[in-house]
């Protein structure tokens, strides 16, 4: 019986054994998880304080950029209607030049239409008169 009872002593010293292997891998294991929770919590506000960064950057060029092209847009507008009304004042010029000149084609048409018929006139009188005789 001697023998039995080591081997129940023996039995009860492993179980105890493994008991407090499996509890030391127990805490071993939650301070790990807890640990890398933590990890991942650092990671995380990490994160979360580079996208807040970047988002303020983006604001910012976004920013940046509406006035430059505010800017740009509104030299251009200008430009334009500068432009436009330069356009205009030449047109204007044209238009008028070109109605000059045509009122003095149709004066001077008009002068030697008259011309034409006064010796039309004159060259059949001639004519006639020349007939008579």
């Amino acid at each position: 019986m001697g023998n039995s009872a080591d081997e129940l002593t023996r039995l009860w010293n492993e179980i105890k054994a493994w008991r407090g292997a499996r509890e030391a891998f127990l805490e071993d294991l939650a301070r790990g998880v807890k640990e890398m929770l933590a990890g991942f919590h650092n990671a995380s506000a990490e994160r979360a304080r580079e996208i807040k960064e970047m988002l303020a950057g983006f604001q910012n060029a976004h920013a940046e950029m509406a006035r430059e092209t505010k800017a740009e847009r509104e030299a251009f507008v200008s430009d334009l209607k500068e432009n436009g009304r330069k356009a205009k004042a030449e047109r204007e010029a044209f238009v008028s030049d070109l109605k000059e000149k045509v009122s003095d084609m149709r004066t001077e048409f008009a002068t030697d239409i008259a011309a034409a018929h006064q010796a039309w006139l004159l060259g059949s009188a001639k004519g006639r008169d020349a007939a008579r005789k």
